[in-house]
């Protein structure tokens, strides 16, 4: 499939293949829309691989939990590279308070949808407080706004005290999925690890 990516998201991907190069920061323009997931998987260059209740030995009630986790930690993964984005070009101003009020949402429909388990319970728990860890690091990075330390936690962000443990959460979430269901399909327990690895800093 091919990808009809608009400029500044053409300008997102470019910033992404300098950055490792070490090369200056492109021209960007914030009035496109914000990337679809599918996008926001290819600037990673990540494969999206959806959780199919047709390949699996989940029980049902379960199965319906997943679909709206991994519904919500796509939505997430998105928010988290479009703030990444307007962080890059130094735009922060224009997308924090959306991207905050977006995961508080996210956060709030596990409300609706609650783990059949307590097993998933654990897994949930893991997963909202790593998008809290998030939050917490986005806000530390906008107020950094204007210092040197803006600059040093775009370099060395995969470094930062929020972003280390929202780590250690997805990967206790990804570890206890594992273990929950070790007959599941080879397809679904990729779907496993690449929602919650997409969703990683790191």
């Amino acid at each position: 499939m091919v990808l009809n990516i608009s400029n500044s998201k053409k300008s997102f991907l470019l910033f992404c293949s300098l950055a490792i190069i070490g090369l200056g920061t492109p021209h960007v323009s914030f009035a496109d829309d914000k990337m679809t997931i599918e996008e926001s998987y290819s600037v990673l260059d990540k494969e999206r691989i959806p959780f199919d209740r047709e390949y699996t030995t989940i029980p049902a009630e379960e199965v319906q939990y997943l679909e709206h986790l991994f519904f919500i930690t796509d939505l997430a993964f998105r928010e988290r590279m479009e703030m990444m984005r307007h962080f890059h070009f130094k735009k922060s101003d224009l997308y924090i308070d959306s991207y905050l009020n977006n995961i508080d949402e996210f956060i709030a429909s596990f409300d609706k949808k609650p783990a059949p388990t307590n097993h998933l319970r654990k897994v949930e728990i893991d997963v909202i407080s790593a998008l809290r860890n998030h939050k917490n690091f986005f806000i530390k990075w906008h107020n950094a706004k204007g210092t040197s330390a803006y600059s040093r936690l775009q370099e060395t962000y995969h470094q930062d005290h929020y972003v280390q443990k929202s780590h250690k959460q997805l990967l206790d979430a990804y570890l206890m999925l594992s273990t929950l269901y070790p007959d599941e399909t080879e397809h679904n327990r990729q779907a496993f690890y690449q929602h919650l690895c997409a969703l990683d800093f790191i």
